[in-house]
């Protein structure tokens, strides 16, 4: 699905803003929270696109969530229990990724260099990383959307993270956004749907990997396509 985006100079993600320009013509905003938070910001003026990945998701949150046996923190109970550890929130909101312009993009493995292994080195409860990664995240998020607006905007969260109420209550925090209240499967399953649309439009030879997204030289038709 990448390939083609890459080879015109590319990120080859995210890939999933082409199908909320269709499925959600009425949301401007969109934050996936899935193993990496990511965001896209639709204009619908000019119609253009911009999205990137921010920061590290529930691939640093259920690292830790595991080392108290949970596969992930429901609702946030481990992190709404815990202080957050200043030194380590300024280590993390310093983390060079952090720093760069879009279009930009993460893979889990920079997850585990940068998050996983920075907060290994604090002697902290797990209470007290897993509040100081929320609000890192939280402040990581309303640090972008700021970039891009200076009112008040409705925000579609969606991926595992959106389950995370005290997650939400952070960002809404930070970033003064009203969270649209959806149903679950539009949470749990957007960006499967996403992935379908994407296929679609492979077979209709419509475009479906944006260069205002991913920084290639051009809008490309992205993923191969196998006929009996």
């Amino acid at each position: 699905m990448r390939t083609a985006d890459v080879a015109q100079g590319g990120q080859g993600a995210p890939i999933v803003p082409i199908a909320e320009k269709y499925l959600f013509p009425n949301v401007n905003i969109f934050l996936n929270i899935g193993g990496i938070c990511n965001i896209s910001f639709h204009d619908t003026i000019s119609e253009q696109i911009i999205a990137y990945d921010i920061c590290a998701g529930n691939t640093l949150l259920n690292y830790l969530a595991a080392k108290k046996g949970f596969a992930y923190d429901d609702n946030g109970n481990i992190a709404s229990k815990g202080q957050v550890h200043q030194a380590l929130l300024d280590e993390l909101n310093n983390i060079e990724f952090c720093k760069q312009n879009a279009p930009k993009s993460l893979g889990t493995e920079h997850v585990i260099e940068f998050w996983i292994n920075k907060t290994e080195e604090y002697n902290i409860s797990v209470e007290d990383k897993m509040a100081t990664c929320v609000e890192h995240i939280a402040m990581q998020i309303a640090t972008e959307i700021k970039k891009h607006t200076t009112e008040e905007q409705q925000l579609l969260i969606t991926g595992g993270g959106a389950f995370n109420s005290f997650l939400a209550i952070r960002i809404k925090h930070y970033s003064k956004c009203t969270i649209i209240d959806t149903d679950h499967k539009t949470i749990q399953y957007k960006e499967a749907l996403a992935i379908a649309f994407f296929g679609l439009l492979r077979v209709l030879e419509i475009p479906n990997c944006l260069s205002s997204v991913t920084g290639a030289s051009k809008n490309v038709i992205g993923g191969a396509l196998y006929l009996p």
